[in-house]
């Protein structure tokens, strides 16, 4: 069944920032949160020198482990490659033989960092997902990564960084089935649902979503002692349905989806099961 966010008891920031879009928010809050975004990358074909962006992840700790999470099926394209890297900070790894958990179920797998991250002489930001009282949910959701068609780039050549896409919704769709997130989207053009562009967004447009699975599912959280709004990952963006029901799918963390169930007084499907 799905539960629709407007019985979902927080709104979404829209209410709290009419203005929000104007002053560009979703951009200023995801900026300090892009040094915790992963990007997965594979050589083009026929080439040696050029990469190609196949996936989108995110740095999160659990329980205080370091992990990058993607979708599993970003994983299982490229583990039989003979080349494959991942690049967080601005900085490109070999993404070298690693523990990998997978949860092919719900479409979501953690990798244990890789010995050439760990040498790194630098510190690296996560997510977390330790309980915090003073932060109240709202109904606004992001999904942040790097679609493939802005994100090509050449090993030789100076890099001017990542395009990072900013997607929000501040309507969702809780599955309770399942615990999946649904954001109703329909992407034909002239036709679909209208986009609104911040004035400080690297997009003029939306780009194609190739490349975003793996992304982190931002959730924007209101501080009740200091009103500053920050973010938690509770999900991860894994499909683009097009044709009967036209939305964006994402699996969700065992916090959320327990936070959600309560809420909507409903048995998780997945009770004694979760990782």
């Amino acid at each position: 069944m799905l539960i629709p966010s407007l019985l979902y008891p927080y709104e979404p920031i829209t209410h709290i920032f009419p203005d929000g879009v104007k002053d560009s928010i979703i951009t200023k809050l995801t900026s300090p949160w892009k040094r915790a975004l992963v990007s997965f990358h594979i050589p083009k074909p026929n080439s040696k020198k050029e990469l190609l962006t196949i996936g989108s992840g995110f740095l999160k700790l659990i329980d205080g482990y370091p992990f990058i999470f993607t979708a599993s099926h970003v994983v299982r394209d490229i583990k039989d490659l003979d080349a494959r890297y991942f690049m967080v900070d601005g900085e490109l790894y070999p993404l070298e033989k690693v523990e990998v958990h997978l949860n092919d179920t719900q479409d979501y797998a953690a990798i244990e960092l890789p010995a050439s991250m760990l040498a790194a002489d630098k510190g690296f930001v996560f997510f977390n997902n330790q309980p915090r009282p003073e932060l109240r949910p709202t109904s606004s959701m992001i999904i942040s990564g790097f679609p493939a068609s802005k994100n090509k780039f050449h090993k030789d050549k100076p890099s001017k960084g990542l395009s990072q896409l900013n997607f929000a919704f501040h309507y969702f769709q809780y599955n309770s089935l399942n615990e999946e997130l649904h954001f109703p989207f329909d992407s034909r053009p002239g036709k679909g649902t209208p986009i609104t562009i911040e004035p400080e967004s690297s997009f003029d447009t939306l780009p194609s979503l190739s490349g975003m699975s793996g992304s982190p599912v931002l959730q924007v959280m209101d501080n009740t002692k200091t009103g500053a709004l920050t973010l938690r990952a509770i999900g991860i963006f894994k499909e683009h349905k097009t044709k009967n029901e036209k939305c964006l799918i994402a699996s969700t963390f065992v916090q959320f989806a327990e936070e959600a169930n309560k809420i909507f007084n409903i048995e998780s499907p997945f009770a004694n099961t979760h990782d």
